[in-house]
């Protein structure tokens, strides 16, 4: 009987996970809605809102040269930072910022900290995405013997981006209180202080 329910639980934990990623919403959530409370978990994630996917944005040519102008000035930094022997530390911006300074960030490590780490990016441990964020890139710079080289802080704009969440109607990308910030702080720390002794 206990292993009917069980394979039950996992059944509609699966059924959950497909209707939320047919919604564009997080699979773990649809899956444990359907784990735990069965069909009704299900209905629960297929009446919720439906996501919409990320726009694609185009940018004019003027824009695009206004960029490629940013990575060449940002290269030159980095280029002396080297032959200085010195550090970049990239800080980081708001969540709707980051991924353009992530992206410019990670090509200036792949040039530039093959034998030493000389370029950091600025890690918001009160991102719930960061975590996974710093386990990712590390991966994807191991894989090409590149260095990591990451600056981590709690983050700075915790009222800026909750009005913004709440004004544009997404989920917020920030923990919900400073325990889970600081719970994500030290699997953070603890994972780049494994890097650095290992």
């Amino acid at each position: 009987m206990i292993g009917i329910l069980i394979l039950s639980s996992f059944i509609m934990g699966f059924l959950g996970r497909y209707v939320a990623n047919e919604k564009n919403r997080s699979k773990a959530e649809g899956f444990w809605l359907g784990f735990l409370f069965s069909l009704l978990g299900v209905i629960i994630v297929a009446l919720l809102p439906t996501k919409e996917k990320p726009k694609e944005v185009l940018i004019s040519d003027e824009e695009k040269g206004e960029w490629d102008r940013v990575i060449a000035r940002f290269h030159r930094i980095c280029s002396l930072a080297e032959k200085k022997n010195i550090m970049v530390l990239v800080d980081a911006e708001e969540s709707w910022i980051q991924p353009a300074i992530d992206d410019i960030v990670l090509k200036m490590m792949k040039i530039f900290n093959k034998k030493k780490v000389i370029v950091f990016n600025t890690l918001q441990a009160y991102r719930k995405d960061r975590l996974d964020f710093l386990f990712k890139t590390h991966k994807k710079l191991k894989q090409q013997n590149i260095y990591c080289g990451i600056k981590l802080v709690r983050g700075a704009y915790m009222e800026k981006e909750r009005a913004r969440a709440l004004k544009k109607k997404y989920d917020c990308p920030i923990c919900d209180n400073k325990e889970k910030t600081d719970e994500l702080f030290n699997k953070s720390m603890k994972y780049i202080c494994l890097l650095y002794t290992s």
